[in-house]
């Protein structure tokens, strides 16, 4: 499975050194591959991301990367409490 991933989220999957990712593939069985830092989905600043494995393990890496997704939001999104803060300045 391809699936896409904001560069700000790639280096907390990837984790230093490799060490997350290579203890992900560990603990599911899968094998996961992450595009080159400069390596974007064309248009887009996001990572190609290639997870193989059984049905269960790919369930369980993807988990994991939405985690990590939700934790590092883009930079340039802001909360709805932010936008309602600045209109009613």
């Amino acid at each position: 499975m391809k699936i896409l991933i904001p560069s700000s989220a790639a280096g907390a999957i990837i984790g230093k050194g490799g060490e997350t990712i290579a203890q992900l593939q560990k603990d599911t069985g899968a094998r996961i591959k992450m595009s080159k830092a400069n390596d974007f989905y064309p248009g887009t600043a996001e990572r190609i991301c290639l997870v193989t494995g059984n049905t269960e393990s790919i369930m369980k890496v993807l988990k994991f990367i939405m985690e990590k997704i939700r934790d590092r939001p883009e930079p340039y999104e802001r909360s709805s409490a932010e936008d309602i803060q600045e209109f009613s300045l």
